[in-house]
């Protein structure tokens, strides 16, 4: 979420003082933990993407660099992002994400379509 290891290490860190106030905080626990951590310098919630479908299709069916993949996650909204991040890299399923981000199913799928349609605008330039 950060794009820089530092502010991660710490925001690994505050998330898990926030979580382990609990006796025995579980995974949605955590995850509450890292969202209410995330409201403090970000906005999350509201999604702000609004992509087209592509008029073309464009290749970006290349081999992409972790460099170029993590500038464009960095690129993309908050929310988005995270709602990106917890589907495609962590595998949580729509119901979880919404509960975590306090948004609606549809609009977290929403907010995965718009990301992957974006995060492929910034790979094919």
């Amino acid at each position: 979420m950060t794009y820089n290891e530092l502010a991660a290490e710490e925001l690994a860190t505050a998330t898990f003082c926030r979580a382990f106030t609990h006796t025995a905080p579980d995974s949605e626990i955590i995850d509450r933990a890292l969202v209410a951590e995330l409201r403090e310098t970000a906005p999350l919630g509201s999604l702000s993407l609004n992509c087209r479908p592509a008029a073309q299709v464009l290749n970006v069916r290349r081999t992409m660099k972790r460099p170029e993949l993590e500038r464009a996650v960095v690129s993309l909204p908050a929310t988005e992002r995270m709602i990106f991040l917890l589907h495609d890299v962590e595998s949580y399923d729509h119901a979880r994400i919404a509960r975590t981000l306090g948004i609606a199913g549809t609009e977290s799928r929403q907010g995965l379509v718009q990301a992957r349609l974006r995060m492929r605008e910034l790979l094919a330039t």
